[in-house]
């Protein structure tokens, strides 16, 4: 949001025929971005790497602290290797999961704060409206879910009207029971044809969500 907003003032500024006015800020905004990435960057490998310093040094205090016999048993050299690598794995899980987090945190901070300065009424909608937009697609996914299992009986359940149809083709055409036949396994058809229109009901509303979740975002 901030981008275009500072791009279009450049481009009003370079219209009127005042570059010096529009290079300043662009070079501004362009060094301030560069050095808070930097910062970020910096701030976060250190905190992970004395995170995963932290934690093997208190893995090998607990170790140090486990009986001889429990060490023998264990081995030296795997308890080394526990200390080592599952400290490394802890860090890149950590380093992973916070890193989104962080992230869109920041993000949502900042574009809040952008629409707070540029629209303050578009703000107050937005944290009005967010929540609902934020509990609705997850309200759809968890229908889709409960309606799958339907759907997949419905449909077990046609194929089974057919299969059981075709085995017993003597005596259904012995009877003169094609049409009974094809009523029921059509019967059969119509049930999921009326579940797979709910489905895709949900999908479609769910699509519409999100897409109004991001346009609200944006």
């Amino acid at each position: 949001m901030a981008v275009p907003y500072y791009m279009g003032r450049a481009s009003d500024w370079v219209a009127r025929e005042d570059e010096l006015a529009a290079i300043l800020p662009m070079v501004l905004l362009g060094l301030s971005s560069a050095v808070t990435e930097l910062v970020c960057d910096v701030t976060f490998v250190g905190t992970l790497s004395r995170t995963q310093s932290r934690l093997q040094r208190r893995v090998f205090a607990a170790v140090l602290r486990q009986s001889i016999a429990e060490l023998r048993a264990d081995g030296a050299g795997d308890v080394a290797t526990r200390v080592t690598r599952d400290a490394e794995d802890v860090r890149e899980a950590l380093g992973e999961a916070l890193s989104l987090l962080l992230w869109y945190l920041a993000r949502g901070l900042c574009l809040f704060a952008t629409m707070a300065w540029l629209s303050p009424r578009m703000a107050l909608l937005t944290v009005l409206a967010l929540p609902l937009l934020l509990a609705l697609p997850r309200a759809v996914g968890h229908f889709r879910q409960a309606l799958a299992p339907q759907m997949q009986k419905a449909q077990a359940r046609a194929s089974e009207v057919a299969v059981e149809t075709f085995q017993a083709m003597a005596t259904v055409r012995s009877f003169a029971n094609e049409d009974g036949a094809a009523a029921r396994y059509r019967q059969r058809l119509q049930q999921s044809h009326h579940l797979e229109k709910k489905d895709v009901a949900l999908y479609t509303l769910s699509l519409w969500t999100s897409g109004v979740r991001d346009g609200v975002a944006q």
